[in-house]
């Protein structure tokens, strides 16, 4: 109910501005390029920016998301000589655009909402402040001049993990703890469960979700749930991962990171991970204080160099490493198709048909899992 109050709002004010700009005429045209100051325009958002306010939704020790985002924010600022004002464990509510408006008070006019569920609450700031940047990571919402989403597609990176796991892994059992049944978690799994496919057709991947992104209690339970299921080897799309590389390591399961590299944690058990790369955000982040701010989506996965896998464990035998170095060249040349048919679904049905590829939009919108997925909807 509230979602429909927001947005007949918006339309009301969509309306009242619109009739506003009609009785105004040609002197209400608004260049959102440089203006240079002049009157009747306005100045490209963020130009100039020497603070970067910073959401994350968890904490910067969490040896994933957050951690990840933490680490290339501060190289941001350093690189790029602005201050960088982080604020930790902001919840996906309402909360979170009172922490944005506080922030600009502070001088940050570029504003960086990190996780899925601040994009609403990052649309009605924006929609206020039309002289500040706001990046998301959640393409979906109003298209405005001043917000930009910044994508990354993993598939590549989980394809790569899934090769590494299905050579490791000795019981052909293979464990993957998700958070919620939504296209990115979806298109994760199944990219690594074609992975472990490619090198080992004899394995199954057993996938748990949390309802969460970095629920300590949820992420016990299914480490223990899958050792006491033969399960030897276990992935994982979550925020904060650090719990289950300890307790991998701890019960000498493998285990692939996700977002950072977690091998200092699990020194004998951590066989590889995607980690998050933050060259492109320091790029649109300079384009956008050089008032170049890039509106729309910026996106790419293991090409653009937007992601990446952590190096291979100290356990990784040598004949394993490179078969994942190469699949790693592979990708980094944007020559393979990680979702080329023919893609069968969990019931057996076609997905795609061999010889078509889907498009990056269905990718996107993937809901469902591939056969030799184990959970959900069997």
């Amino acid at each position: 109910m509230k979602k429909i109050v927001k947005r007949a709002a918006r339309l009301l004010l969509a309306v009242l501005v619109c009739s506003f700009l009609a009785a105004c005429g040609s002197s209400a045209d608004v260049n959102h390029s440089d203006a240079g100051g002049t009157e009747g325009t306005q100045t490209a958002p963020g130009k100039g920016a020497t603070k970067i306010g910073v959401l994350l939704v968890g904490t910067r020790d969490d040896y994933g998301y957050n951690q990840a985002l933490y680490n290339g924010c501060i190289q941001s600022g350093e690189d790029l000589g602005v201050e960088i004002m982080i604020k930790e464990s902001v919840p996906e509510d309402s909360s979170s655009q009172a922490v944005m408006e506080q922030m600009i008070s502070a001088g940050c006019t570029i504003i960086y909402a990190t996780s899925y569920g601040h994009r609403e609450y990052a649309e009605l700031v924006a929609q206020e402040h039309p002289e500040v940047a706001f990046f998301c990571s959640n393409e979906t919402g109003q298209a405005m001049d001043n917000i930009s989403a910044l994508v990354t597609y993993g598939w590549d990176s989980a394809y790569v993990n899934g090769v590494c796991a299905g050579l490791m892994t000795k019981t052909n059992e293979i464990g993957f703890i998700a958070s919620f049944q939504i296209p990115v978690v979806m298109h994760s799994i199944n990219a690594f469960a074609l992975g472990v496919q490619s090198v080992n057709p004899d394995a199954t991947v057993h996938v748990v979700f949390t309802g969460s992104w970095d629920d300590v209690g949820s992420q016990t339970d299914a480490v223990n749930a899958m050792a006491s299921q033969n399960i030897d080897c276990i992935a994982q799309y979550q925020d904060y991962t650090k719990t289950i590389c300890e307790m991998c390591e701890a019960a000498g399961i493998y285990v692939v990171g996700y977002h950072i590299d977690g091998s200092d944690i699990a020194p004998n058990t951590f066989i590889t991970g995607t980690i998050d790369i933050c060259t492109k955000q320091t790029e649109v982040f300079r384009e956008t204080i050089e008032g170049n701010f890039p509106a729309g989506i910026v996106s790419g996965g293991y090409p653009e160099g937007m992601t990446g896998n952590a190096p291979c464990g100290a356990c990784v035998p040598d004949d394993v490493k490179a078969v994942v170095e190469d699949t790693v060249e592979m990708m980094k040349e944007g020559t393979f198709e990680v979702f080329a048919g023919p893609i069968y679904k969990q019931d057996g049905t076609i997905a795609y048909e061999e010889g078509y590829t889907p498009t990056t939009e269905e990718i996107l919108g993937m809901d469902f899992l591939v056969q030799g997925v184990v959970g959900l909807d069997n």
